[in-house]
């Protein structure tokens, strides 16, 4: 009878934790993604006075004076703007991916603002830096130009821009063919031999908490190791050969180049602050894939599985990428996050029930056994060897 009772006080446990579940979901819904906060600074300051440490080996880091080279002006006309109907990609004319704006509804702030995840005054996306100093300060002096179309609909096919940058000494030309999901590939070609860096940027911000969040760098290198650099933690003289992946990430978003099959040299410097900023060594014919915007897995997943590696899953890793196929799993038949969640937490407790259960029936009996022992006790008490 006491069993029955108990598996009956199990059941109207699970039947109230639903409706708790239920009623939260209702009652504090999902907060959107916080808008980065924009920014009028008229300049860039310089992003470190520390000299970086050169280390030997095939990647060679980006000279300080390299480094601290930068556009004068934190926002620049834009040359051509690519539009889907998720997103939209602004390309300035410094051959930079200006801004980046979300378009879907779940992304938008309090206000109904669309959220722009590139900060105006931090190192934007594909920015160029030479390895020769004065061809350095040259170029950020002269503008790229672009003969097309100053915007494209890119919902239904890719579209390539063709940008070309024309100094005293040598002429840099970037190809890059742009697709409706996101990614892209690069292509950059120098009319002379002229060593160059490429950046994936500072890091995109689309969240602005500040709960204990990992931001900033991960690299996933030839060895499938992957290593990420918080912000406030780079050395700025890190370098990774041959890596597969190198991403500057956010909570939700990231910019990232990715090769899996020859891979490219990685080198990440120290901005003022710590941060890490990532910069690949190229020469002439440098090809790359990248990609920019949400970290949405089965989106990284469709362009390349191993993409999917740039999403950070903590400290337990081993439990949450299985977890998480699984609540993906419910997403697809459910359609809503919410229900998503309360049904894997029900679907938790089913599984975990026969130890719950033994556990619950094993306290029962401990206090069935309470007042007996009470007795005892009582009785012996003048006695305790008789009583043990």
């Amino acid at each position: 009878m006491e069993q029955q009772d108990l598996q009956k006080r199990l059941f109207i446990a699970l039947i109230l934790s639903f409706f708790v579940f239920v009623a939260y979901s209702y009652l504090f819904p999902p907060q959107t993604i916080a808008q980065s906060p924009t920014t009028t600074t008229a300049t860039i300051t310089q992003t470190t006075k520390e000299t970086p440490v050169l280390t030997s080996g095939t990647a060679p880091l980006p000279t300080t004076n390299t480094l601290n080279t930068a556009p004068l002006k934190s926002s620049s006309p834009i040359l051509v703007t690519l539009e889907t109907t998720n997103f939209k990609i602004s390309i300035d004319n410094f051959g930079r991916i200006g801004q980046m704006e979300l378009l879907q509804s779940k992304y938008h702030d309090e206000q109904g603002n669309n959220l722009k995840i590139i900060d105006a005054n931090h190192v934007k996306p594909l920015e160029v830096r030479f390895a020769d100093t004065s061809l350095n300060d040259e170029a950020f002096k002269t503008p790229y130009t672009y003969r097309g179309n100053n915007i494209v609909n890119l919902s239904q096919a890719s579209h390539t821009v063709t940008l070309t940058q024309t100094l005293s000494s040598v002429t840099l030309t970037k190809i890059i063919t742009f697709q409706p999901n996101g990614s892209y590939t690069i292509k950059l070609n120098t009319s002379v031999p002229a060593p160059f860096f490429i950046t994936t940027g500072h890091r995109p911000i689309a969240d602005t908490s500040v709960y204990m969040l990992v931001r900033g760098a991960l690299v996933k290198g030839a060895d499938n190791i992957i290593t990420t650099i918080e912000d406030g933690d780079a050395l700025g003289y890190e370098k990774y050969d041959n890596a597969k992946l190198a991403s500057a990430f956010d909570r939700y978003v990231a910019s990232m180049f990715f090769d899996f099959s020859k891979g490219f040299n990685v080198s990440i410097l120290k901005e003022a602050n710590g941060d890490p900023l990532i910069f690949v060594q190229g020469n002439n014919g440098l090809e790359l894939n990248g990609y920019i915007g949400a970290k949405d897995h089965k989106l990284l997943h469709s362009i390349d599985p191993e993409l999917t590696d740039a999403i950070e899953f903590g400290w337990f890793s081993f439990l949450s990428k299985p977890f998480f196929k699984v609540l993906l799993w419910i997403h697809d038949y459910i359609g809503n996050w919410g229900w998503s969640i309360i049904l894997f937490t029900l679907l938790v407790k089913f599984v975990l029930f026969p130890l719950s259960y033994k556990g619950m029936m094993s306290m029962q009996k401990l206090k069935d056994l309470a007042p007996k022992m009470k007795d005892i006790k009582e009785k012996y008490k003048d006695d305790p060897a008789k009583m043990n």
